[in-house]
């Protein structure tokens, strides 16, 4: 009878320990498929991120070259040439005035605005996009080109993204250069 007994609690101690074993396993694989899960959302939110960066990147160049097409020269090449380093130089001093805030107006009447981004959908305004502007170099024609055609100014214009809510702490920044035609006296 004892003997019996013995065997019992032995074949009940390898029924737990094979249980226990089975069960690790499980746990085992579980942990990884969920890792494996992580990865893969975290890598779908970076590239998510990146997407969206890029898109506000281009629609801040955009909006600032629309407005520089509508508008006369003369107004950014004199305001962004002033001995202050111009009103819209957002990378000197991030409380300047930005070039374009997406409204209807070419130049920005709202100081320090910023444009979100997207306009519209599930991820409407995450992002907030600023656009300013700095005077380049003064562009002289080569020899035997045109002078009436080749002057110009070229202007940096300056597009920052940061997240909405943490303004100043952009998350990418870039500057295009655009040559814009300026009529100047020939005589100088």
């Amino acid at each position: 009878m004892r003997g019996l007994m013995r065997r019992r609690r032995a074949q009940k101690g390898f029924s737990l320990l094979a249980v226990i074993i089975i069960l690790a396993v499980l746990v085992g694989g579980l942990l990884a498929i969920l890792h494996d899960a992580g990865a893969g959302l975290k890598q779908f939110g970076v590239a998510r991120s990146r997407e969206l960066v890029s898109g506000a990147m281009e629609y801040g160049l955009k909006e600032a070259m629309q407005s520089l097409q509508r508008i006369d020269p003369e107004a950014p090449i004199n305001s962004a040439g002033s001995p202050t380093g111009g009103t819209w130089d957002i990378f000197q001093d991030w409380t300047h005035a930005s070039f374009v805030c997406g409204d209807a107006g070419p130049i920005c009447a709202t100081p320090s605005a910023q444009m979100p981004y997207p306009p519209s959908g599930p991820n409407a305004n995450e992002l907030l996009v600023r656009v300013g502007l700095k005077l380049g170099q003064r562009t002289q024609p080569p020899a035997g080109e045109d002078v009436n055609s080749a002057y110009g100014y070229i202007v940096e214009v300056e597009i920052a993204v940061s997240k909405a809510g943490n303004i100043p702490d952009a998350a990418e920044r870039a500057v295009y250069a655009v040559r814009i035609p300026h009529v100047v006296s020939h005589s100088n």
